[in-house]
């Protein structure tokens, strides 16, 4: 019973992993769509990437229509 949470350690890093991935990718994301609005897109990269998933809303309702 010790071990059980060992076991299966993998699954539970590679979860972590692929959702380490999918923020990154949300970021750089944001950064590209904020660059194509005209917006600075470092400042919504880092909403984004310290806002987590609150961020992101925050950037999909705030950000203008394109150029």
């Amino acid at each position: 019973m010790i071990n059980f949470f060992y076991e299966n350690r993998g699954i539970y890093s590679l979860f972590s992993f692929a959702i380490y991935l999918l923020h990154l990718s949300l970021v750089f994301w944001a950064y590209k769509d904020a660059i194509s609005r005209g917006k600075t897109g470092w400042k919504i990269a880092a909403i984004v990437l310290f806002g987590g998933p609150i961020g992101l809303v925050y950037w999909l309702s705030a950000r203008p229509p394109k150029l």
